[in-house]
Formats: C-alpha cells, structure tokens, sequence
C-alpha cells in the first residue's frame, strides 16, 4: 500500500501550522479578551439590576451613559456640539431627572 503525494505527513505539518496560525491570531487579538470579559460583566450587571429594580428605572438610569460620553467628547477631545446636541442631552438629563424622582 503506497501512500498519496501529500498524504499523512502533509496533514501533520498543516496541523502544526495552523496551530502556530492559531497562536498568531490569539497574540494579536490578546486585548480582544479583556473586551470580552468587560462584557460578560456588563451584562451580569444589567441583568441583576433589573432583578433588584424595575426594569424601567434601570434602562433609564443606563442612559446616563449618554450624558458622560457628550461631556468626554466636549471636555476631553474638545468637539464642539451642535445646538441640537446640547438640547438633546438637556432633555435626556431632565427625563431621567423626572422618571426618577416621579414615583
């Protein structure tokens, strides 16, 4: 029984390289899984806020997150906002101001 061109030896050796393509892609994308876990975590979180909380007051305490990445973009990366900008987050800070207080 002969073997084919290529047969065992050359799946073997692809196998090693893939592997050492595998490890590639894992070094590269090392800082991809601090981005997974960050995630994984955020959504434990929600999850468990909206256990202890209404689901309504959750969600409209996570816009919140709106607010401070409009402050970061003016403050830290000096962009100017555009009037309806400004009014949009005026409003969005006073409708979660209300929901909140407003029981």
């Amino acid at each position: 029984m002969t073997s084919a061109p290529g047969g065992a030896e050359t799946s073997v050796s692809r196998s090693v390289a893939g592997m050492g393509a595998a490890a590639a892609v894992s070094r590269a994308f090392g800082g991809l899984r601090m981005v997974v876990i960050a995630g994984v975590l955020g959504t434990i979180c929600w999850l468990t806020a909206m256990t202890l909380q209404s689901v309504a007051y959750v969600r409209t305490l996570g816009l919140i997150e709106l607010v401070f990445t409009f402050a970061i973009s003016v403050l830290a990366f000096r962009e100017k906002p555009a009037r309806n900008e400004i009014v949009g987050v005026v409003l969005l800070v006073a409708g979660i101001v209300l929901v909140l207080n407003v029981r």
